[in-house]
């Protein structure tokens, strides 16, 4: 609140005495300022800045809240000063009041031919392909309409990248089903056409599955990983785990994204890290691949991230997307195809709130609702209605109320403020979820 200012301003008007009449109020004389409010006492004013506004009561300027402290909002939250006030927002990859801001847990994922969503009951819904009983009904057989995951109404998140899938539950409990061939769900080495239980109940608050592998973190802050090690994408030493092995004993991890053969994950510091693969610059930095986590040092600032094939793409506090990695078919959104190691801005004039990097294409959502894509488009997953590559972002029609949005591999979806989804592009495996194997150039609803 602002400080408040003070004039006192004496009217040197009184009561007549013997004719009966009443002084002027003193206010009515007085020159406070525009941002001041006036109180008399007798003959006396008294002009008083107003809250947010600073001075002697005469002159009050603006005071920026923001200036000290992010004016008492989150620290993930954007501070903005406004006349006489100030308002605090949910940075990108958060949500909350402003004062109070957590982590934003996806309730969409889009894959290789699979796509899964967490419903506004809770309920959690997948379709696509289903080799390896990855769409959890007990099957193996693809699915064009979504299909429910067991009768469970406590999911929070979910996440799929090819044959195997994982979700959370409101207790932190995780499930993961569908592949292990690489351990993803555990030592069994059989698949699972349900969900099966990793690691201890209760632990657990946020998951990423890659092409082989799956990292989590725990309540505790500290992150996990498991499955493929072939390129250090699961981090430490070990050449693959199928129990979950921690990567970083630092309490202070957010949220983490695994990748093809790469991960990262974003610290409470704002801090990014990436690992495993670096054949075409995907980790953010110069050098070849690492188990061992690499600080993405520009900027510094980073609220989430999502690694895909071999390219990777952040949202940084002031709601900038960067990218990196491999640009074949301009999925960095840089209006080139030139592949690079290093974080490069696209569109510095648009104001994001989240991004998801899929095999070769992107898509991000504005602040204001608006969906953009970029990259490969032969299957019209960039939802522009033709199939033409695009090297810079490209909005998907004229609609601003999207909400959250998911890239896989030649497919994409996106969800509304109503919990109805809308995906794209390829549908050779029923992906798309509308019924049907046709491919679609632009969005259709996904079926009941």
């Amino acid at each position: 609140m602002g400080r408040l200012g003070v004039a006192v301003l004496t009217a040197g008007l009184a009561t007549l005495a013997g004719c009966g009449k009443k002084a002027p109020d003193p206010c009515a004389s007085a020159a406070c300022g525009e941002n001041a409010t006036c109180t008399s006492s007798g003959t006396v004013a008294t002009c008083t800045c107003k809250a947010g506004f600073q001075g002697d009561g005469k002159t009050c300027t603006d005071l920026n809240e923001c200036a000290s402290n992010n004016g008492g909002c989150d620290v993930n939250a954007l501070c903005a000063n406004t006349a006489g006030s100030f308002t605090c927002t949910c940075g990108p990859g958060f949500s909350g009041d402003g004062e109070t801001c957590i982590a934003h847990l996806p309730s969409l994922s889009v894959g290789r031919s699979i796509a899964c969503q967490v419903r506004l009951d809770h309920s959690l819904w997948c379709w696509g392909k289903n080799s390896s009983g990855q769409l959890g009904d007990g099957t193996t057989t693809d699915r064009t309409t979504p299909v429910r995951v067991g009768v469970d109404a406590d999911w929070t998140t979910v996440s799929v990248f090819s044959t195997t899938t994982c979700g959370l539950r409101q207790n932190g409990a995780l499930r993961c089903w569908g592949s292990n061939a690489h351990g993803q769900l555990g030592p069994s080495g059989m698949d699972s056409l349900q969900p099966k239980t990793i690691g201890q109940d209760g632990s657990w608050k946020y998951v990423s599955v890659g092409q082989d592998h799956v990292c989590a973190i725990q309540k505790d802050r500290t992150i996990w990983c498991w499955g493929s090690n072939a390129a250090g994408q699961a981090g430490g030493t070990t050449p693959g785990s199928p129990l979950p092995a921690v990567v970083d004993n630092s309490p202070n991890w957010l949220m983490v994204s695994a990748g093809a053969q790469h991960t990262c994950a974003a610290r409470e510091d704002h801090a990014l890290w990436c690992w495993g693969s670096n054949g075409v610059g995907e980790l953010g930095s110069a050098g070849g691949s690492t188990a061992t986590p690499r600080r993405v040092t520009d900027p510094s600032d980073w609220s989430l991230v999502s690694a895909g094939g071999r390219n990777s793409c952040a949202v940084a506090q002031a709601g900038g997307i960067w990218c990196w990695g491999d640009n074949t078919f301009g999925q960095l959104g840089l209006g080139s195809r030139e592949s690079t190691p290093m974080p490069l801005e696209i569109v510095h004039d648009l104001v994001w709130q989240t991004v998801a990097a899929g095999s070769t294409h992107t898509c991000a959502v504005q602040r204001t609702g608006a969906v953009y894509c970029w990259g490969a488009n032969r299957a019209g997953q960039l939802g522009t209605g033709d199939a033409m590559d695009q090297a810079a972002p490209v909005r998907l029609s004229a609609d601003s109320n999207w909400v959250e949005v998911g890239a896989g591999d030649q497919s994409t979806c996106a969800t509304r403020p109503d919990g109805s989804v809308w995906c794209w592009g390829a549908n050779f495996d029923g992906q798309v979820g509308d019924g049907t194997f046709t491919d679609r150039l632009l969005p259709v609803r996904v079926g009941p």
